[in-house]
Formats: structure tokens, C-alpha cells, sequence
């Protein structure tokens, strides 16, 4: 025997096949009873006595027993909290052999397996270990018990679960013990898996494995399911002409297979493709489109999307209070069936709209509570938006170095996952409270970056927004030419696209620069077209800024002290201290004092003082109190002549 065994190994011409001379061998020297059960071991990922008992229904006696003897085996190792596995090196020669050369033995154990672990309980471990094996004898295979389980993980976030799962698929598909249609169901939830984690060129590739399957079937469905899902990871790689074309793709494949929730969901993707490309008009058409698919066949997530979707639109469209409608629709439809990522997206939206109408402390409400459920579903790019958002809020409250701290902490998330749009809208709103904390150096260097990063993926909007930017730096900077170069072009974007508030507000951009370049006439019919703009879409603290422009402009001093004034009552009705503060410095007082108001003056004073203190920004505090300490001194100068005067007539 020994002779023989030496005899084999010196045959044997890889190290897989002497791995398993030695394992026969070894086999060979056990009772037929332990034999068995070794094999039926290797079946499934782990085993113990009750597992063995059901593999081999005719040493259920002993199955006691055999597991004490089985755990003394030298490639038998313990499974936490489970029991005792083959090791995987033993496990895989032993399967291998098991499927080539004693195939119906394995398809019984296996047809046992499923049997044990579908009727055991629904831990997820049991519920992988089920479908393992059932994707093997199954051979009239439909989907359905895979695309249940997938689909519950992959909406309720169970990520781990789910890559699991495929993971343990993967190795029947590998082992070649799976048909073609269960192989195209196994490859697109492993695409679902990967884009869950923003991986999304490992999701492309394996969506491209399962299309190639589903085509050489003949499964229109799972083409079009699939389309659909590869135009999903296009649109997020920026690549949304050809996510446009898959959808088209997929959209003829819905109509004619009879599909509506396929063709309104990928109605609704549409939709969203269209709105970034500026075709708002279009996108919306889809979207009611879609809307009255999901009302039609009750889908109430649907329904809420759209209606979400639709929102979206409207906010952009200026149309805040039908958005706020909308969303608020939505809410109420994703609170009502427990979709927490629907609910969570939905308060992010409703922040939105509620900072534009400068209700920012609701705005901060729902956005802490989005942000609440995006990290407990582990949605990384929804927690990167909304610590985005947030961080505007307390931008504009003049928290500046808070806003920071979460800028930085949403830039972080987008360059892991690959999200270029949020870096670069990032890196501008970084810039923007550089810009505030005067470190204007670094401020244009996030503003170039950004720059590039939106060219590159051709978002005009946000290409529009950072030359204007870079102009208000340069402006600073005193490269006027320079900043009126940038604002031009920014302002011929606004008008492309059809942005007012992006318009208008580059319309006062370029009226300060006129305005210090003594265009004054030019300045001033800038700021006329820039205040009818803000007042149209109802933008009161644009509204304010351009009073307090047109303001200083006029040789009017009377008149020139109504703008300004009017201009402080905004800032003060939407609670804008920083502009209150700064209005009352350097126009309302200085006005004030030219027509010799100047007790009116000092209160000004000491009133911005108090704004800016409760700030807090130590700079308004230290020039309103030069201010004050220089007409102290004035009244003081002119007291001593006045004195002097006096003594002299005397």
C-alpha cells in the first residue's frame, strides 16, 4: 500500500492532484460510517450533529457520535457560533470529486441541504446557505426565492447580507454547478451589491456579465431590469448621454413586454438624466408621465419618488411652494410604508427649499434629521449632501468655522465613493468661507479646482456659480479686469441655462465692479435689472443687497439713506446679522453723518456693535468703534474751537 501511495505521488503532476492522493488515502483508512459522513460534511459551509442527521438520513443514530469523531480530524476545524467546518482546502478537492465523479450523491446531499436549512429558521446565514444549494438542484430555476431575499436586503441597506450572498453563489457559478438564468440573476444582484457601495465600476462589469446571459436566453425582462441598472451607474460616473441611451433601451423593452413599473421607473430615470442636463421642461413630462403609472397600479414608493422627483423640478423652476407641496406629498407616502431612505432624501429636499425662503432654522431641523437616518441605513452619499447642506446653513449664519468642519467632513465622503459633482460643489462652498475668513490664496486654488472638476463633467450650472466666484476674489484682489472677464462668462451661462437668481446675482457682481471702475450710470442700470430679478423670484436678501447698492450710488443722500434703510429692513426680517451689522458700519451711519444726523449716527453705531458681537466678528466690532472714537473726537475738536472762538469775542 505504501508502495503504491509513493507510486501515485510521483505520478501526480500538480500539487492539487497529490493534495488529493493524500486525502483519498486518508478517507480510505476511515469506517464507512465516518466516511460518509465526511462527505456529507464538505456539502455545506458548516455542519454539527442535527445537520449531519439530515444529510444522512440513515446514520441519524449516530449523527452524535460521528460529529464527536468528525471534530478529530485533522482538516475539520470549529465554525463560531455554528460548529465545525471542513477546511477549505480539504472542503474544495473533496466537492470537486464529489460533483465530477460521484454526481448523484452530491445532488441528493445538496437536494437535503435545501430541504434542512429552507425549513430551520430566516437567520441570514441560513437563508444563504439555503439558496446555495437550491440554485444547484433547482433546474427549472425562475429567480423568484433569490430576487425576494436580494431585493429586502438590498432596499432595507443589509449590504453585508447581500455581498454574502453573492459571494456564496459566486462559488457554485465558479464550480460550474448553475444554469444560465440563475447565473444572470446571481451577476445582476452582484451589480446591485457593488452599487450599493458606490463601486460602481466592479457593478458595471458584473451588470455587463448578467445582460450577456439574460440576451443569450432570451429574457427580455432581466435585459431590460438590467439596462436599466447600467444606465444607473452611468448616470452616477457623469457618463449620462449613454446612461440616456440604456434607459431608451430598456424603456422600449418595458413597453413591449407589457412591463409598466419597469417603464415608469425607468420614466422617472429618464427624468433625472434630463434634468441634469437642463432639460427641465422634458424631465418633467417623464416624470408625470411615470406619476400616473405608479397611481394607476398603486405602487406607493413610486408614487413618492416622483412625486420627490417632481419637486426637484419645481424648486429649480422657482416654483418653492409647489415644490414644498410635493415634497411634503412624498414625506407623508414614505413615512406611511417605512422607507427611510425616501424619508430621509425628502427631508434633505424640504431643507432645500426652506433655506431658499431664508427659513434656515427649520432648514437646519429637517437636515439633522435627515442626516440622522443616512447614517443609520449607511447611506454615505446621502450623509456627504446633507453634512453639504448643513454646512451652507451655518455658512450663512456666519458659523463659519463650523460650516468648515463639515465641508470638510462631506469632501471626505465624495472623494471616497468617487462622487465628482459633490467634490467639486464642495470644493466651491469651501472657497466661499475661505473667501469670508480672508484667506482668499486658498480660496481661488478650491475655486480653480472645482472649476476644472465641473468642466470636465460638463455641468454648466456649476461652472457659471465658480466663475463668479473666482470674480468676487479677484474683484478683492483688485484685478478688476480680470473679475469682469470671469463675471461675463458666468452671466452668459446664467442666461443659457435660464438661472435668474445666477443672473441676477452676477448682474450686482458686475455693477460693484463698474461702480469702483466710476461706470456709475453702467453700475446702476446692472443693479436696476438685478433688483427686478430678485423681486420676481422672491429672493428678499438679494433684494436687500441691491437697495443697499443702488444706495450708495445715488448723489441723493436722502434718497440714498431710503435704499439703504429699506435694504436693513430686510436683512433684519430674515435675520441676517452679519448684513445688518455691515449695513449699519459703512452706509446707513456714513450717510447718516454727511447729513449731519449724528446722534442717529452713534446709534447706528453702537447698534451694529451689538450684532456684530453676537456674531460673533470682532472686525465690525473694531471698526464701529473707531467709527464712534473718531466722531467722539470731532465733537471734541470742533467743542475746543468753539471754546476758543468764544474766548476770543470775549
Amino acid at each position: 500500500m505504501n508502495n503504491l501511495f509513493l507510486e501515485k505521488l510521483a505520478k501526480a503532476q500538480t500539487d492539487e492532484e497529490r493534495s488529493w492522493i493524500v486525502t483519498e488515502s486518508f478517507l480510505e483508512t476511515l469506517s464507512p460510517e465516518l466516511a460518509a459522513a465526511v462527505w456529507a460534511a464538505v456539502v455545506p459551509h458548516w455542519f454539527n450533529a442535527e445537520i449531519l442527521a439530515a444529510l444522512r438520513p440513515e446514520l441519524q443514530t449516530q449523527s452524535s457520535q460521528l460529529y464527536t469523531e468528525l471534530q478529530a480530524l485533522p482538516f475539520v476545524e470549529e465554525f463560531p457560533d455554528r460548529g465545525h467546518n471542513v477546511h477549505d482546502l480539504t472542503r474544495n478537492l473533496m466537492l470537486k470529486h464529489l460533483r465530477l465523479e460521484r454526481r448523484d450523491e452530491f445532488i441528493t446531499l445538496s437536494q437535503r441541504a435545501v430541504e434542512y436549512f429552507g425549513n430551520t429558521n430566516e437567520q441570514p446565514e441560513t437563508q444563504i446557505e439555503w439558496l446555495y444549494h437550491l440554485i444547484v438542484v433547482d433546474r427549472e430555476w425562475e429567480g423568484r426565492e433569490l430576487w425576494d431575499l436580494a431585493q429586502k436586503w438590498n432596499n432595507n441597506f443589509r449590504v453585508a447580507e447581500l455581498e454574502s450572498l453573492i459571494t456564496a453563489l459566486l462559488e457554485q457559478i465558479a464550480a460550474e454547478q448553475v444554469a444560465t438564468p440563475a447565473k444572470a440573476e446571481v451577476y445582476y444582484w452582484a451589480g446591485k451589491a457593488k452599487f450599493r457601495v458606490y463601486r460602481a465600476t466592479e457593478a458595471l462589469e458584473r451588470y455587463e456579465a448578467a445582460l450577456a446571459f439574460y440576451r443569450d436566453i432570451g429574457a427580455r425582462l432581466g435585459e431590460a431590469n438590467t439596462l436599466k441598472a447600467i444606465g444607473d451607474v452611468l448616470q452616477f460616473l457623469d457618463r449620462r448621454t449613454e446612461a440616456l441611451e440604456r434607459y431608451e433601451a430598456a424603456l422600449a423593452f418595458y413597453r413591449d413586454t407589457g412591463s409598466r413599473l419597469g417603464e415608469a421607473n425607468t420614466l422617472i430615470a429618464i427624468g433625472d438624466v434630463l434634468q441634469f442636463l437642463d432639460r427641465r421642461t422634458e424631465a418633467l413630462e417623464r416624470y408625470e408621465a411615470a406619476l400616473a403609472f405608479y397611481r394607476d397600479i398603486g405602487d406607493r414608493l413610486g408614487e413618492a419618488n416622483t412625486l420627490q422627483a417632481i419637486g426637484d423640478v419645481l424648486q429649480f423652476l422657482d416654483r418653492r411652494t409647489e415644490a414644498l407641496e410635493r415634497y411634503e406629498a412624498a414625506l407623508a407616502f414614505y413615512r406611511d410604508i417605512g422607507a427611510r431612505l425616501g424619508e430621509a432624501n425628502t427631508l434633505k429636499a424640504i431643507g432645500d427649499v426652506l433655506q431658499f425662503l431664508d427659513r434656515r432654522t427649520e432648514a437646519l431641523e429637517r437636515y439633522e434629521a435627515a442626516l440622522a437616518f443616512y447614517r443609520d441605513i449607511g447611506a454615505r452619499l446621502g450623509e456627504a449632501n446633507t453634512l453639504k447642506a448643513i454646512g451652507d446653513v451655518l455658512q450663512f449664519l456666519k458659523r463659519s468655522t463650523e460650516a468648515l468642519e463639515r465641508y470638510e467632513a462631506a469632501l471626505a465622503f465624495y472623494r471616497d465613493i468617487g462622487d465628482r459633482l459633490g467634490e467639486a460643489n464642495t470644493l466651491k462652498a469651501i472657497g466661499d468661507v475661505l473667501q469670508f475668513l480672508d484667506r482668499r490664496t486658498e480660496a481661488l486654488e478650491r475655486y480653480e479646482a472645482a472649476l476644472a472638476f465641473y468642466r470636465d463633467i460638463g455641468d454648466r450650472l456649476g461652472e457659471a456659480n465658480t466663475l463668479r466666484a473666482i470674480g468676487d476674489v479677484l474683484q478683492f484682489l483688485d484685478r478688476r479686469t480680470e473679475a469682469l472677464e470671469r463675471y461675463e462668462a458666468a452671466l452668459a451661462f446664467y442666461r443659457d441655462i435660464g438661472d435668474r437668481l445666477g443672473e441676477a446675482n452676477t448682474l450686482i457682481a458686475i455693477g460693484d465692479v463698474l461702480q469702483f471702475l466710476d461706470r456709475r450710470s453702467e453700475a446702476l442700470e446692472r443693479y436696476e435689472a438685478a433688483l427686478a430679478f430678485y423681486r420676481d423670484i422672491g429672493d428678499r436678501l438679494g433684494e436687500a443687497n441691491t437697495l443697499q447698492a443702488i444706495g450708495i450710488l445715488q448723489e441723493n443722500l436722502t434718497l440714498g439713506l431710503e435704499y439703504c434703510q429699506a435694504a436693513l429692513e430686510l436683512y433684519t426680517q430674515i435675520g441676517d446679522k452679519y448684513s445688518q451689522s455691515r449695513n449699519l458700519i459703512y452706509f446707513t451711519s456714513e450717510i447718516l453723518l454727511k447729513l449731519g444726523r449724528q446722534k442717529e449716527a452713534v446709534d447706528a453705531l453702537n447698534r451694529a456693535i451689538d450684532l456684530a458681537r453676537e456674531i460673533p466678528y470682532q472686525i465690525f466690532v473694531e471698526d464701529a468703534t473707531a467709527k464712534l472714537r473718531e466722531i467722539q473726537q470731532k465733537k471734541s475738536w470742533f467743542s475746543i474751537i468753539k471754546s476758543w472762538f468764544s474766548l476770543i469775542k470775549s
